[in-house]
């Protein structure tokens, strides 16, 4: 097996310059060749999570977890898959034993606010993250969590805000649609608009960000514009259901 260190410090670079679909791809190629390599896995994983490409993400983690069952990370990342499969109680049970071990985890906390946010508590997952960020200040998942909280509570400043300095700590194109979708519910649309471009810059077929732009461009009455957005991502095999978030002027036929 070759050495994987130029290809993974390759891969790293890409991501960190924005380049998320070439990052990917070496990735991918690294784990075509090592599936258990936890390094590539990882990131990989967390990429593929920030895009809520779920399935993806356990297919990518699922063997490195195998051999590693005991890496707190990857556990953690294969409890966030299974809370994007819908399986709250099974993901809580993971994040769960991990704090029986050390209770003051981070990321197992981090975890259980995913629970409480999925179970559309958000005002607990709120208070249960505040002690952290004391903490944890600059941590991306901390701070993402904590921007879906207040979104889900319509608290777009604050959702900006943490989404914001979770995109200033990893480069990830879902966290800059969310950053979006928050300056949209700010009342921001130039702002929002602007994330949502530098999102489809790094990952084009995103569909949070698609649905974003297309939803300004309605506001803006270029209905034609929006439509073909969003007709474009459809032509290109995206069936995502996300992109039901775009609005119904650009979906329909005129």
């Amino acid at each position: 097996m070759r050495n994987m260190t130029p290809v993974l410090a390759a891969a790293k670079r890409k991501w960190e310059d924005g380049d998320g679909p070439e990052a990917e791809r070496l990735w991918r190629l690294i784990l075509a060749e090592d599936p258990a390599n936890v390094t590539a896995a990882k990131a990989l994983g967390v990429m593929l999570l920030d895009s809520q490409r779920f399935r993806e993400a356990h297919e990518a983690l699922a063997i490195a977890a195998r051999k590693k069952p005991f890496d707190i990370d990857l556990r953690m990342l294969m409890g966030q898959c299974l809370l994007g499969f819908g399986q709250t109680a099974v993901a809580m049970q993971t994040f769960e034993s991990v704090l029986r071990s050390d209770p003051r985890s981070a990321p197992a906390t981090v975890g259980m606010a995913r629970c409480l946010l999925a179970g559309h508590r958000a005002q607990q997952a709120l208070a249960l993250l505040r002690p952290i960020l004391a903490s944890h200040p600059d941590d991306p998942d901390v701070r993402s969590v904590m921007g879906h909280a207040s979104y889900a509570l319509v608290l777009g400043e604050d959702a900006a805000a943490h989404f914001g300095a979770a995109a200033a700590g990893r480069p990830s194109p879902g966290l800059r649609a969310d950053l979006g979708w928050a300056l949209y519910m700010a009342q921001r649309p130039d702002e929002a608009l602007a994330e949502f471009d530098h999102a489809l810059a790094a990952d084009p077929a995103l569909a949070t960000a698609i649905a974003g732009k297309a939803r300004i461009l309605t506001d803006r009455n270029d209905v034609a514009g929006a439509r073909h957005l969003v007709s474009a991502a459809l032509e290109q095999g995206s069936l995502d259901a996300r992109l039901l978030m775009a609005p119904r002027a650009a979906v329909q036929d005129p």
